[in-house]
């Protein structure tokens, strides 16, 4: 839409398979990228164990390790919804939560209650985190990260997470409870939510998802707020509400 104020880009999709005219993966594709994931994998392995870095980064490998779940499609390549759970009890944070969308975020997944191997990684050899103790610090400080500066980029980049791996689109129930965890301290988010979910009631688009939080940090008064094709029409439709609710 033309004029519209300028977002963050978005995190760049993990590698998928070739898609085909009927939306089917193609083996070759599933190959490619099955084949990427253990290269990219065993590169990190390598710079986390070689000269010079501390032997304790392999005391993060074994716990992934202990983590993944090697019965299920991805094998050891991935943590699933069990070692998540384990992860969060682990560094005393509950399960859907904010502080583990934070971790999640700065993880780099973007499959529903998924860690593949490569992104974590990634992020311990980044961010140079040699223990659990040690995630557990820098958890701290991306909490307070997401809830400053970044609010508006962590929120956008959970999309694909949230939305779960298996949907086109975000359901509006799935939503609600994302957006009731995210902005606890947004006071409007209730009745947002109250009009997205009982009037509303269409599947949360991206487009919709990143300006949400935008949409709240720009407009501290609604009357504020003009109609001149800047933001997606459900936000005008919802200033509507808003305005003849409390007339």
């Amino acid at each position: 839409m033309s004029g519209r104020k300028s977002l963050p880009t978005p995190a760049p999709s993990r590698l998928k398979g070739t898609q085909t005219t009927d939306g089917h993966a193609t083996m070759a594709g599933t190959l490619l990228s099955r084949t990427f994931q253990r290269t990219r994998s065993s590169s990190l392995a390598a710079k986390l164990s070689g000269p010079g870095v501390s032997s304790s980064r392999n005391e993060l490998e074994r716990y992934f390790d202990r983590l993944a779940s090697p019965e299920r499609k991805g094998g050891t390549e991935i943590i699933r919804e069990r070692g998540v759970q384990r992860l969060c009890k682990d560094l005393s944070i509950a399960k859907d939560s904010f502080d583990m969308y934070v971790l999640v975020w700065k993880l780099g997944a973007t499959q529903s209650g998924c860690i593949p191997r490569a992104d974590w990684l990634s992020s311990v050899y980044h961010y140079k985190i040699e223990s659990l103790v040690h995630l557990r610090r820098h958890l701290s400080e991306w909490v307070k990260e997401a809830r400053g500066n970044d609010f508006i980029q962590f929120v956008g980049d959970l999309y694909d997470y949230v939305r779960g791996e298996d949907a086109r689109m975000m359901q509006p129930a799935i939503a609600a409870r994302a957006w009731a965890l995210l902005f606890t301290e947004e006071p409007r988010i209730e009745s947002w939510i109250k009009w997205y979910s009982t009037v509303y009631n269409r599947d949360v688009t991206r487009d919709i998802w990143r300006h949400v939080p935008l949409f709240f940090s720009t407009f501290s008064d609604l009357s504020l707020y003009s109609n001149d094709g800047m933001w997606p029409c459900a936000f005008d439709e919802y200033v509507e509400w808003c305005r003849t609710s409390t007339e």
